[in-house]
C-alpha cells in the first residue's frame, strides 16, 4: 500500500476529522508556502538551541536555508547544507526570530527543569494508524518522574491553538509515550503544551495515561475507516467528505475538493436579507452566527486556490484569464553599509543625521541583563515597562478566554467639587 497520503500526526488527525481525505490526496504533492518554510527555519533554530544548550541570540545574523534533497525536505544553516540540497527559500535569524524562539526555548527549559529534555524526537505512530512507516517529529519532549511532557511549537501568527484534547498533540503524545515508556515509564500524567511565541500564547492541558489509551482506540477506529477508503477510492462519495476547519486545515486537496467548493458556495449563498427574518438569538441571528462560523474555512479555501493557481502558472500551465506579473519592488538597501557610511562621512554629513539611535526594547534589555539578575530586577522594579492590552476580537464560545468587557468609561470622568455650579446660581 502507498505511504504517501498520511505520514504524520497531523495527517492522522485529518483521518479522524474527514475519512475521505486520504483518498482525495492521492498523488498530490506536498505544498511548501513561505509561511510553512519560515516555520521550518524557526523550528531548526529552536531544536539546535535545545539540543546544544544555547540561546538563539548566539545565532543572530546567520541565515537558514529551506529546501530539499532526494531524501530530505527541511532546513539547515547556510553553508552547512548537504551539497545536493536545493534551496527553496532563505531566512535570516533576525531580531524577531531570536525573540520568539528565545521565549520558546526558555519556557521549555522551565517546564522540564532537571528532567530529561529531548528535542526533535522522531517517533512512529504506525501502531495507532495501521499504516507502515507512519511517523512524525515531536518538537520537544520532557521526561520527569511520573510525568511525560510533549511540547509543540507553532511559529505562525494565525489563530491561537489550544492544548485541551488537541488531536494532533495527543497523537504526538501516543507516539512519544510508546518510544520512551519502556525505559522511563510508566507515566501517571501526560502534559501537552502549545507554544505560540509570536502571539505570546502558551497553553497546556494535562490528561492521564488512561485518557490517552481511550483516545488511541478512537484513532484506530478512524484510521481503519480512512485506510479502507484510501485503498478503495471508488467507494469515495460526498457522504465521506465532511468539510470543517479542523478537517481541511492541512488537506492538500482543498483546491479540488468538490464538497468544500459546495460548502463555500452554499455559505456565500446565504442571503444577508434573510438575517432579519432568521430566528433571533440574544445579540444576533442564527444565520449570522452560521456565516461567522464558516469564515475560517472559506478563508483557508481562498488561500489554497490562490496558491494552486500560482503553482500552476509557475509550472507553465495556462489558467484562462490569469497571468503572473512582477510584484511590487522591495525596499531599497545599501549594497555595502561600510562604503556608504564612508562616503557620507567624507561628505561631512554629521553622525546624528546618518544614524537613527533608539533605546533597545524591553525584551532586548531583559535578554541583555538576564546574566545579572539583580540589575534586571532593578529595571523591573522601576515599573518603566508598559504593555498594551490586546484588542477585542471575535472567538467561538469554546475559546477558554473570558468574554471581553468594555472599560467603564464613567470611571474615566470625574467632576471636581469646585466645578459644580448650583442650579439657582446667578
Amino acid at each position: 500500500m502507498s505511504q504517501h497520503a498520511v505520514l504524520s500526526p497531523s495527517g492522522a488527525e485529518k483521518w479522524m476529522n474527514c475519512s475521505g481525505a486520504p483518498a482525495m490526496e492521492q498523488g498530490l504533492p506536498d505544498s511548501a508556502t513561505d509561511y510553512s518554510d519560515h516555520g521550518t527555519a524557526a523550528h531548526l533554530l529552536g531544536s539546535v538551541c535545545l539540543e546544544q544548550g544555547k540561546h538563539p541570540l548566539e545565532f543572530e545574523g546567520r541565515r537558514i536555508v529551506v529546501g530539499l534533497t532526494d531524501v530530505f525536505d527541511g532546513a539547515a544553516f547556510e553553508g552547512e547544507q548537504d551539497p545536493r540540497f536545493v534551496v527553496r527559500r532563505t531566512y535570516p535569524v533576525d531580531e524577531e526570530m531570536v525573540a520568539a524562539i528565545g521565549r520558546y526555548v526558555d519556557r521549555v527549559r522551565e517546564y522540564v527543569g532537571t528532567g530529561i529534555l529531548l528535542a526533535e524526537q522522531r517517533l512512529s505512530i504506525s501502531s495507532f494508524t495501521g499504516e507502515a512507516g507512519a511517523a512524525g517529529t515531536a518538537d520537544a519532549t520532557g521526561i520527569l518522574p511520573d510525568e511525560l511532557q510533549v511540547h509543540d511549537l507553532k511559529y505562525g501568527m494565525g489563530v491561537k491553538v489550544f492544548a485541551k484534547r488537541n488531536k494532533q498533540l495527543m497523537i504526538y503524545a501516543l507516539g512519544v509515550r510508546e518510544s520512551v515508556e519502556l525505559t522511563y515509564g510508566p507515566f501517571k500524567k501526560i502534559r501537552l503544551v502549545i507554544h505560540q511565541p509570536r502571539l505570546e500564547h502558551l497553553d497546556e492541558w494535562d490528561c492521564t495515561s488512561e485518557e490517552l489509551d481511550a483516545f488511541a482506540e478512537e484513532v484506530k477506529v478512524a484510521a481503519d475507516k480512512a485506510l479502507f477508503i484510501y485503498e478503495n477510492p471508488g467507494l469515495l462519495s460526498a457522504v465521506e467528505l465532511n468539510p470543517s476547519d479542523d478537517a481541511c486545515r492541512w488537506c492538500k486537496a482543498k483546491p479540488t475538493c468538490p464538497k468544500l467548493a459546495k460548502f463555500v458556495a452554499d455559505s456565500a449563498a446565504m442571503d444577508f436579507e434573510a438575517i432579519d427574518a432568521a430566528p433571533q438569538i440574544p445579540g444576533g441571528s442564527v444565520i449570522l452566527a452560521q456565516k461567522m462560523a464558516a469564515i475560517p474555512l472559506i478563508e483557508d479555501w481562498c488561500k489554497a486556490i490562490r496558491a494552486k493557481v500560482e503553482s500552476e502558472l509557475f509550472a507553465g500551465v495556462a489558467i484562462p484569464g490569469w497571468k503572473l506579473v512582477q510584484g511590487k519592488r522591495g525596499n531599497r538597501s545599501w549594497k555595502d553599509v561600510e562604503a556608504a557610511d564612508a562616503l557620507l562621512k567624507l561628505m561631512r554629513m554629521p553622525m546624528e543625521d546618518r544614524y537613527k539611535m533608539t533605546l533597545l526594547s524591553p525584551t532586548q534589555i531583559e535578554r541583555a541583563l538576564k546574566p545579572t539578575p539583580k540589575r534586571l530586577q532593578r529595571v523591573l522594579d522601576a515599573k518603566l515597562v508598559e504593555q498594551r492590552d490586546g484588542l477585542p476580537s471575535v472567538a467561538p464560545e469554546s475559546d477558554p478566554r473570558p468574554v471581553w468587557a468594555p472599560p467603564d468609561q464613567a470611571k474615566d470622568f470625574t467632576v471636581a467639587p469646585e466645578s459644580v455650579v448650583p442650579l439657582n446660581a446667578a
